[in-house]
């Protein structure tokens, strides 16, 4: 069962009456456990039913994603700064666009 949780979540199962068993992952076994999570909460996005879980889901992604820029070091603003020049260069994904095959 081994999975990285909030920090919190330690204590709340001690106050529901549980023994949480834990330990401080450090080096790779952080990083991969941090993408291990964003996979899993991406695809909680997808099975989320009604908006409110959307958000929800949403926002426990952009939490791993923080986590790991912090973890990388890396400047929110670079990111964005990033994201708008690969949108203006290659587009978004609103347009739906679909590619089959390429010939």
């Amino acid at each position: 069962m081994a999975k990285l949780v909030r920090d919190k979540i330690p204590e709340i199962i001690k106050q529901n009456g549980r023994l949480p068993v834990t330990h401080i992952a450090a080096g790779q076994e952080y990083k991969q456990a941090l993408l291990q999570k964003l996979n899993e909460e991406a695809q909680e996005v997808g099975s989320a039913q009604t908006k409110d879980d959307v958000i929800e889901e949403i926002a426990d992604v952009l939490e791993v994603l923080a986590t790991i820029m912090t973890l990388e070091k890396i400047n929110p603003v670079d990111v964005t700064t990033k994201q708008k020049e690969k949108r203006a260069e290659r587009g978004g994904f609103t347009g739906r666009v679909i590619l089959d095959e390429t010939k």
